[in-house]
């Protein structure tokens, strides 16, 4: 009876070896497998941290909320450098989070993930308005450079008219 459960316990170990050892060559060889896996962990990533950060957004707490997208950043970066697969994922709930953003204090916890968007991709319309939104009460001439950069991104769209009209009156 020891010595069966002995033979177990062998088989057991020997599978699972085999198993780790079986498992990386088959995903060096089939880059199919490979590529398809790891667009299946970026979805799966992607999908956990938008509902993470929604749920925080529903009950507006946007610092938390901003917090946890900054690391998502992190995360993407560290993954690959620039836009990456979890890009579009970033932009969504940032722009989520934006539009729910209330008053003057919500942008300002918003601030830092703005730049890093922007440090990533400097060609984003919105991002340059939110950022300058987020920056219209502490420095009036880097809320402006965002905006006239979004004005000179997409001379049709109004938001950055709106918003550079605001920043000047408070300036008065």
């Amino acid at each position: 009876m020891i010595i069966r459960k002995k033979d177990i316990i062998k088989k057991i170990i020997y599978l699972i070896i085999f198993f780790l050892i079986c498992a990386p060559i088959y995903f060096a060889f089939d880059s199919d497998l490979r590529r398809n896996t790891y667009k299946r962990v970026i979805a799966f990533i992607n999908l956990y941290k938008f509902y993470s950060i929604k749920q925080h957004i529903a009950t507006n707490d946007i610092q938390t909320a901003a917090i946890k997208i900054e690391k998502y950043i992190d995360l993407s970066q560290k993954i690959s450098k620039g836009k990456n697969a979890m890009w579009q994922g970033i932009y969504d709930i940032t722009s989520l989070i934006s539009k729910n953003a209330k008053n003057q204090s919500d942008f300002n916890y918003l601030q830092k993930v703005y730049l890093k968007i922007l440090d990533i991709d400097p060609e984003i319309y919105m991002v340059h308005v939110w950022a300058a939104k987020a920056l219209s009460d502490d420095d009036h001439n880097k809320s402006i450079e965002h905006l006239i950069k979004a004005i000179s991104l997409s001379p049709a769209n109004e938001e950055a008219y709106r918003q550079i009209l605001f920043i000047f009156d408070k300036i008065e």
